[in-house]
Formats: C-alpha cells, structure tokens, sequence
C-alpha cells in the first residue's frame, strides 16, 4: 500500500428512522430527553458507521410501523453527518473494542436502567458492538454503535454537515 497517507478526514455517521422522526432532527437540535433510555450504552441519540446497518433499520422500523396500521404514510430515512475526528477526540470517550466481559457488564448495567456511565455522570460518546441477545452474549456481526449522551456530544454532531435520504418507503442498500 505504498503511496496511500492518512488524511484524517471526517468519518460518516448515519442515523436510520422514520422520515416523520428525520423531518424534526433536520428543525430541531436532538433532544437527548426525548431518547430511549434502557438501550445498550443507555439514554442516548445512536448512530453507527455502517450505512448498510442503518437502512437496515429504518427499513425494519417502518415495517414493524406500518404492521399495525397499513394507512400509516410515512417512510424510512437515513441522516448522515461528516463529522470531524479531531471533535470526536476532544470529547469523553468510552470505547469496547470487542464484546468482551466489561462489554456486557456495562450493557446489563445500562439495560437495567443505570442513569450514568461513571461517576461524574455520562460520558459524552460510547462506541462498540451492537448487542443482539445480553442473556446469549451475542452480538450483531460487522456492526458497531457510537451513541451521543451529553450536550457536548450532541453538538459535535449538530456542527457536522448533514445529508439526508428518504425512502420510498424503503431505503436501498
């Protein structure tokens, strides 16, 4: 791999929803209140590096949406941010490179309803596995998760470029 340098360029992040729930984060700043607690690395707004992941979600958050109701109009979405490595740096970082025995302590932790991730409060971004099954340790292969907890978090995000993409009703991979 001669001739190939690091350019430290923005790393992609993507958010997969539903377009009603895109249409408010492109108005309005995230409301970390208004994220689901329980979740693996607890409340928090997730994103993953995995475009593939992400549609992949959207397009199963709609369908299990429209299950219940047919007449629902609505579609899947999928945000993007470039966001700059060197403000991801800067931030308070937790990182699990493998799904390994601290992993799942800290996911059960969180599932539990844990309302920080250390003593001070949260850290500002979680990156890791995405866990699949806590009680079978099991997680979704070529996944991760980078999930944004604080304010300082949520305005690295915020100060990124966003793109959006809209399904119709599904996204393609």
């Amino acid at each position: 791999m001669s001739g190939t340098s690091w350019t430290n360029s923005p790393v992609t992040l993507y958010h997969g929803t539903l377009l009603s729930a895109a249409k408010e984060l492109i108005k309005n700043p995230i409301n970390l209140s208004k994220c689901r607690d329980r979740s693996d690395f607890s409340q928090g707004f997730y994103t993953t590096t995995s475009r593939i992941q992400a549609v992949t979600f959207a397009n199963k958050k709609y369908d299990l949406t429209r299950k219940p109701n047919p007449r629902f109009v609505n579609a899947a979405a999928l945000l993007s941010w470039a966001v700059d490595r060197n403000a991801l740096g800067t931030a308070d970082n937790l990182v699990f490179v493998r799904a390994d025995e601290d992993y799942w302590r800290f996911v059960s932790s969180c599932r539990n309803g844990a309302k920080r991730h250390k003593m001070t409060g949260y850290y500002d971004l979680v990156y890791g596995p995405v866990n699949l099954s806590l009680d079978r340790r099991r997680i979704l292969p070529n996944s991760d998760q980078v999930s944004f907890h604080t304010a300082k978090a949520i305005d690295i995000l915020q100060n990124s470029k966003m793109i959006y993409q809209i399904g119709s009703p599904h996204l393609e991979i």
